[in-house]
């Protein structure tokens, strides 16, 4: 377990040394379309339209963030969006690439899935996203095979990298 985690019930979230994971809330929807609605912001997330408006934002948090955790930073600002269902995916706002929130966040929920589950967790990558590669190798995910990704703020499909972790590779990790 990562020592600078502090669990909570899975169903009311996680604290992390730097991240608050909660779930998404009325209040979220004002903040994410300011987030999303960037093409750079959202060119690697298949499920994500572009341009992002607020009337997306309603419906991602009334009814598609069943399984999707808000990261904020302590102060409550809404930084992204991690998932393990029905594969891991995430995304953290531009302000805030290349500090190791993915890799914080992802741990934290894959933590609480391997203590609950041996099912293995799948993710997938666009072949030409490598900071989201880094990030999957970073947490030990492996590569299975490739194939088509439909990007939804594109319009069009581009080659992608999937990848495995299992519940022994993530137990076992240093």
């Amino acid at each position: 377990m990562d020592n600078n985690l502090t669990k909570a019930p899975s169903m009311t979230g996680y604290q992390t040394e730097r991240l608050i994971l909660r779930r998404f809330n009325e209040a979220d929807i004002a903040a994410l379309p300011g987030i999303l609605n960037d093409a750079e912001m959202c060119a690697f997330l298949s499920l994500v339209p572009y341009p992002y408006s607020e009337k997306d934002a309603e419906w991602f948090v009334r009814k598609g963030a069943t399984h999707a955790w808000a990261a904020t930073l302590q102060d409550g600002e809404l930084i992204g969006c991690v998932s393990t269902h029905p594969q891991l995916g995430f995304w953290i706002a531009k302000p805030h690439w290349g500090n190791g929130y993915v890799t914080e966040a992802a741990t934290a929920v894959l933590d609480d899935h391997f203590m609950l589950s041996d099912e293995d967790v799948v993710a997938t990558h666009a072949l030409d996203n490598h900071s989201s590669a880094a990030a999957l190798r970073k947490l030990g995910f492996t590569p299975t095979h490739q194939k088509p990704l439909r990007i939804k703020s594109r319009n069009c499909e581009v080659p992608a990298q999937v990848l495995k972790l299992t519940a022994e590779a993530w137990r076992g990790r240093g």
